[in-house]
């Protein structure tokens, strides 16, 4: 899961930015006709493995993450262009990155490579798979992915992380990025089992039955019974006589099922994405209040929701719902499981939470989502938020001509290295001249706010809005007009203004 984390802003603002492209129907020649086997969601993009062992993304591909070779958003999926021989056996997903596994003992990063989180010792980014700089000897068996880091499990029982270390989610003792991975410090005698990457910290099982987490724990994410920030990993507070069979980390709240066969979340719960029934953060597992005679057989964290598989056959998801996230037919929040409104006769056998959106692989062989939709991300052909479920679009419309190399396009570009500096109930947010203005001349630049529709427009390059009250996530879009158009909107901030 992801959000995410730019040098240029504020950091304990949770503030994520991501320019606006246009969006581009994938070529008919490369239509989806296979099911998919697993799914993986990121910031603004989903990626599944086909039972024709290729790999599929769709959604936002600015920065590459789509794998296509083109930095086009795609609004249904397309082909990654796997290395050769090779085929892809476990994917993650960050904020705009992807990695998997592949069937030739290598591991490959594509996508936003800003902090290194790509793993090939740079920090340009890639449209098509690059192989992560691994120690000699040295092959992982499990990826996970933050905002702009990813953690691996090693066939020497190491683990090892590469990208953004600000917080100390690399986990080696340090807060430096790294472009090539570099070896988690364990606990003496402790290897890890399993991996799960929120925004800015990392958590894992370890093979003495603990779990371990490490990076920022200012929400009390880390589970430790504090909120400071760890560089190392350290244990978990588990209740006593409890183990965790498997963790999900989400934007700033992680959550776990447990050997009483309880589920327990811990983290950031404004939002009740906790689901113990009420909206205040949590450092040490609390049990998520579940349906009367319902277990949880899988869990999936996104950025403030999480959601369940019911050993009813049933799937429930809690937490922010603004985006219809949850699933459930509304937008408003929920601090308990909801259940989700699937298609009729269709159950769900695998979910993937990402950034205000959903998916899950149905019984019917078909991949769904439902959330936040305007990066495409839902692949549903189309760009509308979705509160229920909808069917990913398994090919591209009749006819359709393939985009060429470079699109041509009147309309104009986003504003370019956009910054947000938080204040007191208020935001404001900067950036620079779009180096391409389309076929027009320039008329200004609107910044809106969603939850409430708060906006400023202007002809510089600046703004300031005001009247955002704290603890609320906010989603703000910024685009450039001209006389021949409008960019597409794609920034996201989340998060709060700070007090100050």
């Amino acid at each position: 899961m992801t959000g995410c984390v730019l040098r240029r802003i504020v950091s304990m603002a949770g503030v994520a930015v991501m320019l606006a492209a246009v969006i581009a129907v994938p070529a008919a020649a490369q239509a989806l006709d296979t099911p998919i086997v697993q799914l993986t969601a990121g910031g603004g993009h989903a990626c599944g493995l086909g039972s024709d062992t290729r790999t599929y993304c769709w959604g936002r591909g600015a920065e590459g993450q789509l794998g296509d070779g083109r930095t086009t958003y795609r609004s249904s999926p397309v082909m990654v262009n796997t290395p050769a021989g090779a085929s892809f056996t476990q994917l993650t997903a960050g904020q705009g990155h992807t990695c998997g596994l592949g069937s030739d003992a290598k591991t490959y990063c594509w996508g936003f490579g800003d902090y290194g989180q790509l793993g090939d010792g740079g920090t340009a980014n890639r449209s098509n798979p690059g192989a992560v700089n691994l120690p000699a000897g040295v092959t992982l068996t499990q990826l996970t992915s933050g905002d702009r880091n990813t953690c691996g499990l090693g066939s020497d029982a190491k683990t090892y992380c590469w990208g953004i270390g600000n917080y100390g989610q690399l986990g080696n003792g340090g807060t430096p990025e790294r472009s090539s991975p570099v070896a988690v410090s364990t606990p003496a005698g402790v290897s890890f089992t399993q991996l799960a990457g929120g925004i800015n910290h990392t958590c894992a099982l370890g093979s003495d039955t603990k779990a371990y987490c490490w990076g920022m724990g200012g929400k009390g994410q880390l589970g430790d019974g504090g909120t400071g920030i760890q560089s190392s990993p350290v244990a978990v507070n588990t209740p006593a006589g409890l183990t965790f069979t498997r963790l999900t980390a989400g934007g700033y709240h992680m959550c776990g099922l447990g050997s009483d066969a309880k589920a327990y979340c811990w983290g950031f719960g404004d939002h009740g994405q906790l689901g113990d029934g009420g909206n205040v953060n949590r450092s040490s597992p609390v049990a998520v209040t579940t349906p009367a005679g319902v277990t949880f057989t899988q869990l999936a964290a996104g950025s403030n929701h999480t959601c369940g598989l019911g050993s009813d056959t049933r799937t429930y998801c809690w937490g922010y719902g603004f985006y219809g996230q949850l699933g459930n037919g509304d937008t408003l929040k929920r601090s308990t499981p909801a259940e989700v409104t699937t298609p009729a006769g269709v159950t769900f056998t695998q979910l993937a939470a990402g950034w205000h959106f959903t998916c899950g692989l149905g019984s019917d062989t078909k991949a769904y989502c439902w959330g936040l939709n305007e990066t495409s991300q839902l692949g549903d052909g189309g760009i509308a938020n979705r509160s229920a479920p909808v069917a990913v679009s398994l090919t591209s419309s009749p006819g359709a001509p393939p985009p060429p190399a470079n699109p041509p396009s009147a309309a104009p570009q986003p504003p370019a290295g956009v910054t947000v500096t938080t204040g007191n109930q208020q935001i404001t947010v900067s950036w620079t001249a779009p180096s391409d203005l389309g076929d027009g001349t320039l008329t200004g630049y609107t910044v809106t706010v969603q939850p409430g529709g708060n906006s400023c427009t202007t002809v510089t390059t600046t703004c300031t809005i005001t009247g955002l009250p704290e603890g609320m996530t906010y989603l703000i879009t910024a685009v450039t007009t001209t006389t021949a158009g409008t960019s597409l909107a794609g920034n996201r901030y989340s998060g709060p203004p700070s007090r100050r």
